[in-house]
């Protein structure tokens, strides 16, 4: 299973999912990524646009 980089906020998501449950794994993927994204926007420190990118890359079919 392919590793995003949850540590740059400015990455983005893949294009194309790197592993069939990548959009679901907490550990390793997208939703887990998304979920760091988006507790970043609820406390102001970052706008909310990766947060957005970040669950649409987690709930894409």
């Amino acid at each position: 299973m392919t590793r995003a980089d949850p540590s740059n906020p400015a990455a983005e998501p893949p294009e194309h999912d790197p592993a069939p449950d990548w959009g679901q794994s907490l550990s390793f993927g997208a939703a887990g990524i998304a979920l760091l994204h988006l507790a970043h926007a609820h406390t102001g420190l970052t706008d909310w646009t990766a947060a957005h990118r970040w669950v649409a890359a987690m709930t894409r079919g």
